[in-house]
């Protein structure tokens, strides 16, 4: 999605995204590599974390896609299951974990649900701190890689605009950005009308991650749970409404172009840049990682 085509042809469509599984069979005759490409039928066959990866994705994914619910509760109840998920995992409890799957995607549309944000204590305090960390965190990597990738140009364009200067010294740029002095006010005006008119984008954009990241198993390697998976996804949908507040246009809002583009530059950060898992470090030892914590980016 770091690519301004290939986002619009596959976000902006309003139905469901939808995947085509394919098998490769790669030979290698006399130095060159012959294949031939077929569909997979069950795709649940010889797929594996421990006996569900394929089951935990395609969780998430319905999760995802279930339109009777804001997108912000969506990817909190995700966070909500793979918490869960996690526990068994470290408990060796397999049979458990597909268990787990059925009743939190089925449950999911029950009524018990309705407002479930509310039920997590309201910090702005804590929220505009997770929020900074955020913001600051990936706006570095984004102001230093400018001239490099052209998407990221609005972001130094808009800090400078409101008088905001960074100064490299060494890795670290300062000052900070006080979130809540310039960016939560565009937030307030700008994004409910744009998930109103756009929310099947944003949609389509975490279905798109979740099934071509491998989430939540990307960083299985590097030691990531599920449930630390799911913290990267929170911090992409805070990016994305403030990334979306600097570049929206004071009268009009946001545009389909300007939707473009700050899509491919948090799809450019996520893939080229370590700031995600650099804060899931920084609220991991501030102990600011829990569902709760996580509840208050998702606002």
């Amino acid at each position: 999605m770091s690519c301004p085509e290939a986002a619009r042809i596959a976000l902006f469509s309003p139905e469901p995204m939808t995947f085509n599984l394919t098998e490769r069979d790669i030979e290698v005759q006399g130095g060159s590599i012959k294949g031939s490409t077929r569909v997979v039928r069950d795709p649940k066959e010889g797929l594996s974390y421990k006996k569900h990866a394929w089951s935990i994705r395609e969780g998430c994914i319905d999760i995802m896609q279930n339109r009777k619910r804001p997108i912000n509760e969506r990817i909190l109840f995700i966070g909500i299951m793979l918490n869960k998920i996690t526990e068994q995992i470290q408990q060796e409890d397999e049979e458990g974990v597909l268990g787990t799957i059925q009743l939190y995607v089925s449950a999911f549309s029950d009524s018990q649900f309705d407002g479930m944000m509310d039920s997590f204590q309201k910090s702005d305090g804590m929220r505009a701190a997770m929020t900074s960390i955020l913001f600051n965190t990936c706006v570095e990597y984004m102001v230093m890689q400018k001239d490099s990738y052209e998407p990221f140009n609005f972001v130094a364009r808009y800090l400078s605009e409101k008088g905001v200067e960074f100064k490299l010294d060494g890795k670290d740029m300062t000052p900070y950005l006080d979130i809540d002095e310039y960016i939560e006010e565009h937030c307030a005006i700008h994004w409910t009308p744009f998930l109103e008119e756009y929310g099947h984008v944003v949609e389509n954009y975490f279905v798109n991650y979740i099934f071509s990241e491998l989430f939540p198993f990307k960083y299985h390697e590097d030691g990531l749970t599920p449930y630390q998976h799911f913290i990267i996804l929170a911090e992409q949908y805070a990016l994305l409404r403030m990334l979306l507040c600097c570049n929206a246009d004071e009268e009009e809002g946001v545009t389909k172009a300007q939707l473009t583009k700050t899509i491919t530059a948090l799809s450019h950060l996520n893939q080229h840049s370590q700031s995600p898992k650099r804060i899931i470090q920084i609220y991991g030892n501030s102990e600011s990682d829990s569902v709760a914590h996580m509840s208050f980016m998702l606002r």
